[in-house]
C-alpha cells in the first residue's frame, strides 16, 4: 500500500493530467467545433450584409423607377414628334392636297395657297414656305392647325396671322393667312 505521501503525489499528477486532458478536449473542441462553426457564420454573415446592400440598392433603383418611366414617356412623346417624314421633291402636289383636305374637314372656307417664295437649300435638305389663306369659325381654325400639327411630314408654322371681325360672337369668324414651311429630301 502506498503512503500517505505517495497518494498526495499521485493525486497532484492525476489533478495535473485531468486539467491537461480537459485543457486539450477544450481545444479540440474549439478547433474541431466552434471554430468552423464561426468561419461558417461569418461567412454567412458577410453574404447577408452584401444582399442587404444589394437589397438597399434595387430599393433605392424601385423609388426611381417612376421617375424613369415618366422620362421614358416624355422622350417617347418627342421622339414621336420628331419621327415625321421628309418629303420627297415629287410629294408637293399630294402634301397641299392633304392640308387643303384638312382645312375642308375642320369646315374653313376659301382654303388657297401659294408658293412664291424661292426655296432654301442646305445641304441635307430643301425648305419651301408655303402660304394658306382661308376663312371659318376660330373654333374650327384651331382644329384645322391641331391637325396640320399631327400630320406625319415635317412641317413647321413659320407665320400666323389671324383677323377678327368685330361680330360679338362667342366664336368669332376669322381670316387667317399661315406660312408653313416644307422641308424636301435633297437629292
Amino acid at each position: 500500500m502506498l503512503d500517505l505521501k505517495d497518494q498526495l503525489l499521485w493525486c497532484r499528477r492525476a489533478q495535473w493530467a485531468l486539467a491537461a486532458g480537459l485543457l486539450l478536449g477544450v481545444g479540440v473542441t474549439y478547433l474541431a467545433a466552434i471554430r468552423p462553426a464561426s468561419l461558417r457564420l461569418s461567412v454567412v454573415a458577410a453574404r447577408a450584409t452584401a444582399q442587404q446592400a444589394k437589397l438597399d440598392v434595387a430599393r433605392a433603383r424601385l423609388q426611381t423607377l417612376a421617375d424613369v418611366e415618366r422620362d421614358t414617356q416624355q422622350l417617347r412623346e418627342v421622339l414621336e414628334r420628331a419621327d415625321k417624314q421628309l418629303l420627297q421633291s415629287g410629294e408637293l402636289p399630294r402634301v397641299i392636297a392633304e392640308v387643303s383636305q384638312l382645312g375642308k374637314d375642320s369646315l374653313l372656307r376659301n382654303v388657297q395657297w401659294r408658293a412664291d417664295a424661292r426655296p432654301t437649300r442646305t445641304q441635307r435638305f430643301t425648305e419651301l414656305p408655303v402660304e394658306f389663306s382661308f376663312a371659318g369659325r376660330f373654333a374650327n381654325v384651331f382644329q384645322f392647325l391641331r391637325q396640320t400639327e399631327q400630320m406625319q411630314r415635317l412641317t413647321r408654322v413659320k407665320r400666323l396671322s389671324i383677323h377678327t371681325g368685330d361680330s360679338g360672337d362667342a366664336d368669332p369668324q376669322v381670316d387667317a393667312q399661315l406660312t408653313m414651311n416644307l422641308y424636301f429630301v435633297d437629292e
